[in-house]
């Protein structure tokens, strides 16, 4: 599988950290857990309206503003109990969206990275499929986590 997104963003070194969201796209979100034993909880503010680039207004050419869908699966939270962390990815994010981060352990250390993803292409889905150990579907639209395979 090829890596097609930059390297990720390194957050939540301290027990809080926010994340403005300014391209909209797929994200992946990584927790990282090192013994750590806890919990990391995720909110995300969603702002009614936000500029669409697919949508231009004329005569001035600039994207149009456009109401915002709710965003489903938030807030979320993540029990780390000594493992080495959970991968999911947010899709259809939007310029203004501002994702807050937060951190309870006990022990060990827990971090963040988000990144971007991968195309849900034929030979990327085989590939993931095969590391993850299931069937996994091409899809037009959604992209795949960007765990960083090579």
């Amino acid at each position: 599988m090829k890596k097609t997104t930059n390297e990720p963003m390194r957050l939540l070194d301290n027990d809080m950290d926010t994340l403005k969201i300014n391209t909209p796209g797929s994200y992946t979100i990584s927790v990282i857990s090192r013994n750590a034993k806890g919990m990391v909880v995720f909110h995300l503010d969603r702002p009614e309206t936000t500029d669409d680039p697919r949508v231009i207004e004329l005569p001035s050419g600039k994207p149009a503003r456009v109401p915002v869908a709710p965003y489903l699966g938030m807030p979320r939270a993540v029990k780390l109990d000594g493992g080495c962390g959970e991968v999911f990815v947010m899709h259809n994010l939007c310029i203004g969206d501002t994702l807050t981060m937060g951190k309870a352990l006990e022990q060990g250390r827990a971090w963040v990275e988000v990144g971007g993803t991968v195309p849900a292409t034929q030979e990327n889905c085989k590939v993931y499929g095969e590391s993850v150990g299931m069937q996994v579907t091409p899809h037009p639209v959604w992209g795949l986590p960007g765990v960083g395979v090579e």
